[in-house]
């Protein structure tokens, strides 16, 4: 993978560029470690997977197909990323029976530190719990 870095490019940017770089190179040595198991039929990294059971597809970081084994995706994080969307991934891969595997790297899990959840699903997390409320005020009300 060739990085093409312009002088004029913003630091985040840059770090942008650099981590992608990362994640694909960390993506093709994962790819090629499954591609060594002898049961490996295809071994695909970052290609779009259409849906079976969901309405939507996804892109993997990497897809691996095995012999007399359900596909399996694998999912490469190298730094911290938010809670919704490991349970989007999840959920999502879990409706179309498929195994995931999460690879986090720069993730401590057993310091504690509870996974972040951005601003966006605070809000809509907020005003779900609002509605809620307002239904059952609305159900006690018609009792």
């Amino acid at each position: 993978m060739n990085l093409f870095i312009d002088e004029c490019m913003s630091d985040e940017l840059t770090e942008m560029a650099l981590a992608r770089g990362h994640w694909g190179a960390t993506c093709n040595l994962i790819a090629e470690l499954a591609s060594a198991d002898s049961r490996a039929v295809e071994v695909q990294v970052d290609s779009y997977l259409p849906p079976t059971a969901n309405t939507f597809g996804r892109y993997p970081d990497v897809l691996v197909r095995r012999i007399g084994l359900p596909a399996m995706a694998i999912e490469v994080r190298l730094s911290r990323t938010f809670q919704t969307e490991i349970s989007a991934r999840c959920s999502h891969y879990d409706r179309e029976c498929m195994p995931l595997v999460w690879v986090l790297y720069g993730v401590d899990l057993d310091s504690g530190d509870v996974m972040p959840i951005s601003q966006a699903d605070i809000r809509r997390l907020r005003s779900d719990e609002a509605r809620q409320a307002r239904q059952r005020s609305m159900v006690l009300q018609q009792c």
